[in-house]
């Protein structure tokens, strides 16, 4: 991943033939083949005989020594951005259309399923890709720069498990649904103007289940994902389980934390206001130390009008309670030593939307609305280049809505013809390999994006648009 740490993370998926069982897979029909990816190197099932294997090793340490260089390069990869980097825009092309589809007639067959696999009108959406809404997790990057300054492994430790609260801090008015990707679609963002900067990659590397694989890196930490999503619709609310974990890594400590992230629950799905409220326990480990933080959320209908109320605290090695952290999670977070209870430590404070933001665009942030903003140098399979988003970002929900119906049939008819080819899907920049800690088996970056970003040369990608 980072650097020659890496492998203390990470270990090839071939060497722990016990972790990986089929069940572990994903199935076939889920990774079509692409076999005009010559970058591409995933565990391969039929890899049994001695020549696979050995191909299959030369291809990770290949790959290993790519991700070594170009992690390397982040500094400077960034430095460029900052002097080459226009002004941002600040509002979207059109203001939020509202409009009013029956959402019963929609769903009243859907109750107990699984929503992301029933094709949704675009009404319901907003003008973003999930991969997009999955890099709303960095806003509040910065933090994680203070974590790593820090020299209080405690602290470290409260300030990463109030960032893995953050994302959270919009879904209040936030109720419109990001587009499915298609499989192959990518999307990159850089932010050099924030913290000391970070760039950002996500592919979705599996359609059935829906699967999506984050990569996020900067000079002081490096950050990845397994993203799938669970949701079911019981009538008259629709409970979202995030199913895959969170990997974090300081690099200049040595220290990897892991967490998964709490249920949401989207209410009034038939009559009333929709509005959003979150539970569970979030556990954030520290693999080095054997620390971890723990952070409960109760939902509202335990707690009623406190439901937005985080409390928890850092735990050493030993179980010992040794900091507090209190706050809501679309406010401000704070920790205090048990020692020092007169201590406090801001870890986090939310940044006000702007007042129309709900009303006229979506719920989103300033940061929300530049993530579709166009940009030169994208991959050909970048979320920013769907017609059918883009259509309907200017408001022609018409035209977006046809468009969205034939990249549906479109990525249909690829499956069909990989079915009858037999051929595997792979995808282009993530691989999957048993982490060394957690021993799960996920998908994770396998280098070379930013170099082919640099040269301009992407080398063969899908045709999904």
């Amino acid at each position: 991943m980072a650097d020659d740490d890496n492998d203390e993370i990470f270990e090839d998926a071939e060497d722990n033939a016990g972790i990986i069982s089929d069940a572990d897979r994903v199935d076939d029909e889920a990774q079509p083949a692409m076999e005009e990816s010559p970058n591409s190197i995933a565990i391969n099932p039929s890899a049994n005989d001695l020549n696979d294997l050995n191909a299959f090793q030369a291809e990770t340490a290949e790959s290993q020594t790519t991700l070594m260089l170009e992690a390397a390069g982040v500094e400077g990869f960034l430095e460029k951005y900052k002097k080459t980097r226009k002004q941002r825009r600040s509002e979207l092309p059109m203001a939020d259309i509202k409009v009013s589809p029956s959402f019963w007639s929609v769903m009243k067959n859907s109750i107990g399923k699984d929503l992301s696999k029933i094709a949704m009108p675009i009404d319901f959406n907003e003008p973003l890709s999930l991969l997009q809404r999955l890099v709303e997790d960095f806003e509040y990057a910065s933090m994680l720069d203070r974590a790593s300054a820090s020299d209080n492994p405690f602290e470290r430790l409260a300030f990463v498990a109030a960032f893995s609260l953050t994302a959270y801090a919009t879904s209040e008015g936030r109720t419109g649904k990001p587009f499915n990707p298609l499989l192959g679609e990518t999307y990159e963002c850089v932010r050099e103007d924030r913290g000391r900067g970070w760039r950002y990659l996500s592919e979705q590397v599996s359609h059935h289940p829906p699967i999506s694989a984050c990569h996020c890196d900067a000079p002081e930490w490096e950050c990845w994902q397994e993203y799938r999503l669970g949701s079911k619709f019981r009538g008259q609310y629709l409970k979202v389980n995030p199913e895959g974990p969170v990997h974090l890594k300081l690099k200049m400590h040595g220290e990897h934390y892991s967490w998964t992230k709490p249920v949401t629950t989207i209410h009034n799905m038939i009559v009333g206001k929709l509005w959003i409220d979150h539970e569970g326990e979030i556990t954030v480990r520290n693999h080095l130390t054997g620390d971890r933080a723990v952070l409960t959320i109760q939902p509202w209908h335990v707690v009623g009008k406190d439901f937005k109320n985080v409390r928890g605290g850092v735990f050493d090695h030993r179980g010992n309670k040794v900091m507090t952290i209190s706050g809501t999670w679309d406010g401000s977070l704070v920790a205090s030593p048990v020692d020092q209870p007169k201590r406090t430590i801001e870890l986090w404070k939310v940044v006000p939307r702007r007042s129309n933001s709900i009303r006229s665009y979506f719920g989103f942030t300033d940061f929300s609305m530049q993530l579709n903003e166009l940009e030169p140098g994208l991959c050909p399979t970048d979320s920013r280049l769907r017609p059918d988003q883009r259509l309907m970002e200017v408001g022609d929900l018409a035209n977006g809505t046809q468009e969205k119906l034939r990249l549906e049939e479109k990525q249909r008819a690829a499956r069909r013809q990989r079915e009858v080819a037999q051929q595997p899907w792979i995808p282009k920049w993530f691989t999957r390999r048993a982490d060394r800690d957690t021993k799960e088996v996920l998908w994770v970056y396998r280098g070379g994006y930013w170099d082919a970003k640099q040269s301009g040369q992407f080398g063969a990608t899908p045709n999904i648009f």
